[in-house]
């Protein structure tokens, strides 16, 4: 008893000395070093934090200009969920080595790391979380109604797949084996089952933290300083109701006794516990059409529950720290967002948020929330499309980081580009010849596309000119693909228009600037303009095994253009004139000419396009990255270039400046 009395004494006046001296908008109690957690990543830890299932898809992948907000606007750390099933094949119920693929995880977690260092640069301190979880894809209905998954069905019954798991985390160590112990965390699954498992021991709880060790014991061959989160059995979910006794609007009666039941603590130091709270889950997901069979979907505006109820779950989580010592995180945490005027009532939903701080972050104990594309969002969800979970403007609600105590940047984002005019306005319109509409890039970060008429380098040939500049780990991203996991990045602007008739004849023309301290990338290879058709690409660019500017087209039979048009030592500090003749069709009375400051460079004639498909794209497009980085050891360098007077015409004269 007195042992416990001078324990809290102790952590008052920790707390006490951090209030005054000790991090900003979160508690570190003492319990962090006491286990050996890195101190940036204890403080980090102990704030508020953010789950993304961007990853947790075949196709996608996070935007840098998201993560960068998502720090700016004061989150303490990033959890990357990781569907790790998309790393076997796609028929695969076995999960073993036999239908494992090793490069599709290098490949993954290369796009991942470049990510966090590219962020890291801007945001030395902030701390990034690795976790694995099963993709939607496998879920499956098993015969008492439950989720599940093939794969925890494998891993609860195979040891071969147990095995294999441990491999995939040996690997992912080695991947990412160079990022700092101070800002990098693995959590070895996100939400554990065993609610069906029927194996040698009654005591689950036991066998899932026997496993977890050994998970724990793979990474720390690789890399001994790691920090890891584990979490406990039945989706980690301690205070979680039977909502099937209620209508999922009030607490009701509990199923488990409380975290220690779902896990205790393993014999490794450096070791952080985490749980989630979704309680009470109906209230927590009010209109929603899909969670549990939409049985909360006619549900919106309920009052929220008992605050005593609410605040003594939560606490229990202090509780647990302060009995086995040891660091906990709440790993998600989430309530529905207003959409369509439907949902919770959002300062009902803000007071929720603001007690899970007040109980948890003042103690020692950081939050989760999910998830940044979820309808759980801190970010505003887009009326009329509430289910949408695609990449979107951020814009923070208000109500809840209030609550959370997060800051708004957003304004300041929104202020440095006031200075630039609307990419898609009228005025740039008129001044692209016949063109129609193009298509801006994705990301839109603050410096990658500007468009400007002042005079920013030397006598621009147009009234305007087009600012491209890309850093490494700019890429492109759609809810089906993206270009970090192709070994790509990019920025640039494309026509909307993909259809042209066959034999249609049309001029292009654009002046473009290398500066000074432009880099081609060979052995990799970057566009800076290009007419698509399918497979057939008409592209001009730099790099590969050349560092002049070219044209390089391969067509279907083999044969290719690789003309030299703009010569190395002649490329930077002045501004070249490309104009193109082209005739699209899919038979030999297409023809394709180019001139370049007037000389003409080449003179093709034969097919152009496939299939009425083709469209012009400019900015930059840089490709087999791999190459670059694997020979210099490092990422590849920004670039910038600079466009004027971009048109197309049907008439050579045309192309020129108004």
């Amino acid at each position: 008893m007195m042992q416990r009395h001078k324990m809290v004494i102790i952590k008052i006046l920790f707390l006490y000395f951090f209030q005054f001296f000790g991090v900003s908008n979160s508690t570190v109690t003492p319990v962090w070093s006491e286990n050996n957690v890195p101190p940036n990543v204890a403080e980090q830890l102990s704030k508020v934090g953010i789950n993304s299932v961007a990853n947790w898809s075949r196709s996608r992948s996070n935007r840098d200009r998201d993560i960068r907000q998502i720090f700016n606007d004061g989150f303490g750390h990033f959890t990357y969920i990781i569907a790790f099933d998309n790393f076997f094949d796609s028929t695969c119920r076995t999960y073993t080595s036999k239908c494992f693929h090793l490069d599709r995880l290098k490949l993954k977690f290369k796009s991942v790391k470049q990510q966090m260092n590219n962020i890291l640069k801007d945001h030395p301190k902030a701390v990034f979380v690795i976790s694995l979880k099963p993709s939607y894809s496998i879920f499956y209905k098993s015969a008492d109604g439950k989720n599940q998954t093939y794969w925890h069905k494998a891993f609860e019954s195979n040891k071969e797949a147990r095995e294999e798991f441990y491999n995939i985390w040996t690997e992912i160590s080695k991947s990412l084996e160079d990022v700092s112990s101070n800002n990098l965390v693995f959590n070895v699954l996100n939400e554990p089952e065993f609610e069906n498992y029927q194996g040698w021991s009654f005591n689950v709880r036991g066998v899932w933290e026997e496993w977890a060790t050994k998970i724990v014991d793979r990474i720390r061959d690789v890399s001994p300083k790691r920090t890891i989160i584990i979490e406990g059995i039945y989706k980690s979910g301690y205070a979680r109701g039977n909502s099937k006794e209620s209508n999922g609007m009030d607490f009701g009666k509990r199923k488990y006794s409380g975290p220690s039941s779902l896990i205790t603590p393993i014999k490794r130091s450096n070791i952080i516990y985490g749980f989630h709270f979704y309680d009470p889950v109906g209230w927590a997901h009010q209109s929603s059409p899909g969670y549990d069979n939409g049985r909360f979907r006619q549900y919106s505006g309920v009052p929220l529950p008992s605050m005593s109820r609410l605040k003594s779950d939560l606490y229990e989580l202090v509780e647990y720290a302060d009995d086995y010592n040891v660091p906990t995180i709440m790993s998600e945490i989430g309530v529905f967002g207003i959409c369509d005027n439907k949902g919770p009532n959002p300062k009902d939903r803000a007071t929720y948020a603001a007690t899970a701080y007040d109980t948890l972050v003042k103690n020692g104990v950081g939050i989760t929330w999910w998830a940044l594309e979820d309808p759980s969002s801190p970010y505003a969800r887009t009326d009329g499309n509430c289910w949408d979970k695609s990449h979107k403007e951020l814009i923070p609600e208000k109500h809840i980081f209030e609550a959370l105590r997060l800051k708004d940047s957003t304004h300041r984002l929104k202020f440095k580009e006031k200075n630039h005019v609307n990419w898609n306005g009228n005025s740039i319109l008129e001044l692209r010849g016949n063109f129609g509409k193009f298509r801006k890039p994705s990301h839109d970060n603050s410096y990658g596309y500007k468009f400007t008429k002042r005079n920013v380098v030397a006598s621009p040939p147009g009234e305007y000119i087009e600012i491209f500049q890309i850093k490494s780990r700019d890429c492109e991203a759609s809810d089906l693909y993206t270009d970090c996991d192709e070994d790509s990045e990019r920025v640039g602007l494309k026509e909307k228009n993909k259809f042209y008739k066959n034999e249609s004849e049309y001029w292009y023309g654009w002046s473009l600037y290398f500066p000074d301290k432009y880099l081609v990338i060979s052995p990799a290879y970057t566009v800076h303009s290009r007419f698509k058709s399918e497979d057939l690409r008409w592209d001009f660019g730099t790099g590969s095994k050349e560092k002049d500017y070219r044209l390089v087209v391969k067509f279907d039979n083999g044969k290719k253009i690789n003309q030299s048009l703009i010569e190395s030592k002649n490329l930077r500090a002045k501004w070249h004139k490309v104009e193109v003749n082209a005739k699209w069709s899919d038979t030999n009375q297409g023809f394709f000419k180019v001139w370049v400051n007037g000389i003409q460079k080449v003179d093709y004639s034969g097919p152009t396009m496939n299939n009425n498909s083709m469209n012009f794209r400019y900015g930059i497009a840089r490709y087999k990255l791999a190459r670059f980085e694997n020979k210099f050891k490092k990422n590849t360098p920004a670039q910038k270039v600079y466009f004027s007077n971009v048109k197309r015409s049907d008439t050579r004269k045309g192309l020129s400046p108004q």
